[in-house]
């Protein structure tokens, strides 16, 4: 929409793009701008995401074309509507401990059976090793080996 009214403290204002912020038709007509947004994006884009999925005004993306064309994406969507903005952040594979946990874990000098003393450690190699890139991974083996020993082994 390109021309709204609206009543602001006993005065009137003319809002030039977009719909009125307390409009109940503001969502309904926001995901279908945006959706037509995206189609138009995705349909004329150079290179295409292999995933492309969006809640609100968030996208998660996977882009397998490297580095050097996800910036030229990146640039092609902000190209598209002078008022529409976007921000890339790009995430590090690497294990995610919250700041609460503790790293406690079944103790080696338990009297559980070695089978389940072990599984607590090929687990957790194997999750650092799944998750993490070559550039987390040794930090993460590291923090591994601090809470194997935080826990008996």
């Amino acid at each position: 929409m390109t021309s709204t009214y609206f009543l602001y403290d006993g005065k009137f204002y003319e809002q030039t793009d977009g719909v009125a912020m307390c409009s109940p038709l503001s969502p309904a007509m926001g995901n279908v701008y945006v959706e037509h947004f995206e189609d138009n994006a995705l349909g004329f884009a150079p290179q295409r995401p292999k995933v492309f999925y969006r809640y609100v005004d968030d996208t998660f993306v996977i882009w397998p074309h490297g580095r050097h064309s996800l910036d030229n994406f990146l640039e092609h969507l902000k190209s598209i509507h002078p008022n529409i903005k976007f921000a890339m952040e790009l995430e590090k594979d690497s294990v995610y401990h919250k700041p609460i946990h503790a790293d406690l874990y079944l103790n080696n000098n338990s009297h559980h059976h070695p089978s389940q003393r072990n599984t607590v450690l090929s687990t957790l190699v194997n999750r650092a090793k799944t998750i993490s890139d070559e550039e987390n991974l040794k930090q993460e083996f590291s923090h591994l080996q601090t809470t194997f020993r935080k826990n008996g082994y």
